[in-house]
């Protein structure tokens, strides 16, 4: 099914810790369907979560429940949707309440909180009174105040944010189509802003979807995922190419799907799906000669669209596992 239940856990005890819900809004509309209409669900469905550095507080972004509910209508609705609630809502972790329900998009992507805590930056499109746009809306996640948003033109929206280690600065990332092109090619752009102005430092191009943007630990480098064919690393302070990632010659076809950057050394881990339908995580250098690990190979036909690695933490759990592999597969259930 698709219903957008948020469920928290404790990861050393492998036991749920909170369900989040809003029951007196479960039922979006009349078209809502019985047997989901008694489900508590946190949002019409997710696109994104973040929690807060100190574990307090969980941002969650995606489609509102009216939004949602409009597949249940039998119409498909061609009308621009309004900024309004129920895109971007951050919740109470140990309660398991709502804080906040954020008005800032019409659509919401990515969201992400700085290391200090003290913002928190959310990617999508808006559409209201003031104009129709699409970029990054920064937030106080303690009082839900919006202090600025920050627009990037994109003709294709508005995908991902990401902050620096050190909370000063925040990627974004877009993607323009060329409508004079035949097959309208997409081109992915990485904005660099300051946190505390807004001010623009650079903006770099490539070719394809800049889908997941990230930090390097030390600050010093921008990972960026384009059209899941290659990983760019640039300069934080110039936005130049320091190095381009490229796929496996051994693992032909497929893409990948999302990475995530090494909050402690300078690597990635790069999931995504091969040809054969089989899932791969690949660890790979941020600097210096690129050589190919390969962390995970499963056969899952889940893992085609699922293997998404969202959170950085996944390297505390791989990093004494990696002293030990150098280039073999470990195999197992995603």
């Amino acid at each position: 099914d698709h219903e957008a239940r948020i469920r928290s856990y404790e990861i050393l005890a492998q036991s749920m810790g909170q369900s989040m819900g809003q029951q007196p809004a479960t039922v979006a509309d009349k078209e809502t369907p019985e047997d989901w209409a008694s489900l508590q669900r946190a949002m019409g469905s997710v696109a994104s979560l973040a929690f807060s550095p100190d574990g307090s507080l969980l941002a969650v972004c995606g489609q509102s429940f009216e939004d949602f509910s409009d597949v249940f209508d039998g119409i498909r609705r061609l009308g621009r949707s309004v900024t309004g609630p129920g895109r971007l809502k951050v919740w109470d972790v140990r309660t398991g309440t709502l804080q906040h329900d954020l008005v800032g998009h019409s659509h919401a992507t990515a969201v992400a909180f700085s290391s200090d805590g003290n913002l928190l930056a959310s990617a999508g499109n808006w559409s209201d009174n003031r104009e129709d746009g699409s970029g990054m809306v920064v937030w106080s996640p303690q009082s839900g105040k919006q202090i600025r948003r920050t627009a990037t033109g994109a003709n294709g929206g508005t995908h991902a944010v990401a902050f620096s280690p050190d909370s000063r600065l925040v990627a974004i990332g877009s993607v323009n189509f060329d409508k004079d092109k035949d097959k309208d090619a997409a081109i992915g752009t990485v904005i660099l802003t300051r946190a505390g102005s807004g001010i623009v430092e650079w903006q770099q191009s490539f070719p394809g979807f800049a889908k997941t943007v990230a930090f390097s630990c030390d600050g010093k480098s921008v990972a960026v995922l384009c059209g899941g064919e290659s990983v760019h690393v640039l300069d934080t302070a110039t936005g130049a190419v320091k190095h381009v990632i490229r796929k496996a010659i051994s693992l032909p076809g497929g893409r990948w799907i999302d990475l995530a950057v090494s909050p402690r050394i300078l690597e990635l881990a790069i999931g995504g799906v091969v040809a054969d339908g089989n899932g791969i995580i690949e660890r790979r250098k941020m600097v210096g000669p690129d050589s190919v690990n390969i962390i995970i190979s499963a056969r899952n036909e889940s893992a085609k669209e699922q293997i998404h690695i969202q959170a950085a933490e996944f390297f505390q759990g791989l990093q004494e596992v990696w002293s030990d592999v150098n280039a073999e597969s470990i195999h197992g259930p995603i």
